[in-house]
């Protein structure tokens, strides 16, 4: 009786080791990927402020539209005054006539 106890507690004995065997990598598992995620989020804290920084794009933006628009201004005035000057000319040759 008391060797089969013995027997049926070792047996038990080693599925309790096999067991907390298993948790115990379960729990390094965990706190190796707790590392890893603590590694990412502070990686991420570091790396946000670069993502979300938009004054570079916005200066480029606003140079863009003002070199446009000096073009656009720069093309007006061209066209009046040659406009200007065409009738003036006509002007001057029915003035002649």
């Amino acid at each position: 009786m008391i060797l089969k106890f013995v027997i049926s507690v070792v047996a038990h004995f080693d599925r309790i080791v096999v067991i907390v065997l298993v948790r115990k990598r379960g729990v390094e598992r965990r706190m190796r990927d707790d590392a890893v995620d603590r590694m990412l989020v502070e990686e991420l804290c570091v790396e946000e402020p670069g993502w979300v920084d938009y004054d570079d794009d916005v200066t480029t933006r606003k140079l863009q539209l003002s070199n446009w628009l000096q073009e656009a201004l720069l093309a007006d005035t061209v066209y009046a005054v040659d406009n200007a000057l065409c009738r003036r000319q006509e002007a001057l040759l029915d003035s002649l006539v």
